[in-house]
């Protein structure tokens, strides 16, 4: 949920000043302040019960002014608990995989090789700030890939705000790397962000839980609505094509407390 969260305080932010910040709760219950742009929640959906639930955020500006968005949203079933058998590689539903690395389980994985970006180098001031959490000082950047589209690309997100897209100026994976943006600002409002060029050139970003967007021509910003894929995952979003169809890979918090992969295919990339 925190997608849609978060691009409701989006539009609250211009209300009668720039926000300061917003207050989310679930079904009348606080269940999160955020101060820092562009404000989002995460809400872990397992923890309550099936059915309709009521989301609300309260956004406070500059002048003391309040505007409020509210929506309704439906929990649906959890998986059922159940072992990952990898029958789906094993009947040919998948191409064929070989691990890059045996005998390791990793996950959210994205491999290069040396150092692109770092807080202290490359980080904005606020990236570079130390942030509380449960009174441990902390700075991490999440999920970050590397991914050659005619020359090479950075996305990374960071707990504390949006994802970037950064662009070698080399044409080298080292970099050095630019913000595609002029502005310096995120890409998009959330995390997990995976580049995808189909094979006519369009450009797709794929985040989190399987949303999509699509890259303009000039590969510096998305365009046009966001596809929100039915992935049945929680985040970690992938694109991949192979044999004539599409691929879209999540992964997934389990009821038996595994980490599971979830794909899902399709005749055209949007699904």
């Amino acid at each position: 949920m925190r997608g849609r969260q978060q691009e409701t305080a989006r539009r609250l932010r211009g209300a009668r000043g720039v926000a300061v910040g917003v207050v989310f709760s679930v079904d009348g219950q606080v269940a999160q302040t955020d101060t820092s742009y562009p404000y989002g929640m995460l809400w872990n959906t397992r923890a309550v019960s099936r059915g309709p639930h009521t989301l609300r955020a309260v956004a406070r500006s500059v002048a003391g002014a309040t505007a409020a968005v509210q929506q309704t949203v439906t929990v649906a079933a959890p998986p059922t608990d159940r072992e990952a058998t990898g029958s789906v590689v094993t009947s040919g539903l998948l191409p064929a995989i070989t691990p890059a690395v045996d005998n390791v389980r990793l996950r959210d994985t994205s491999v290069t090789r040396g150092l692109v970006w770092s807080f202290e180098r490359d980080g904005a001031p606020d990236e570079r700030a130390w942030w509380d959490l449960h009174g441990v000082p902390y700075r991490g950047a999440w999920a970050p890939e590397v991914a050659y589209l005619g020359t090479y690309y950075l996305v990374y997100s960071l707990a504390t705000k949006g994802s970037t897209m950064l662009r070698s100026t080399s044409g080298r994976p080292e970099g050095p790397y630019v913000n595609v943006r002029d502005d310096g600002g995120n890409l998009f409002g959330n995390i997990d962000g995976s580049l995808f060029r189909d094979t006519d050139g369009t450009g797709y970003l794929c985040y989190e839980s399987g949303n999509i967007f699509r890259i303009n021509a000039t590969w510096t910003g998305t365009t046009g609505p966001v596809t929100r894929a039915n992935s049945g995952g929680d985040e970690g979003c992938f694109l991949f094509r192979a044999n004539g169809r599409y691929y879209l890979s999540t992964a997934k918090f389990m009821d038996n407390g595994r980490y599971s992969a979830w794909i899902g295919m399709a005749d055209t990339v949007l699904g």
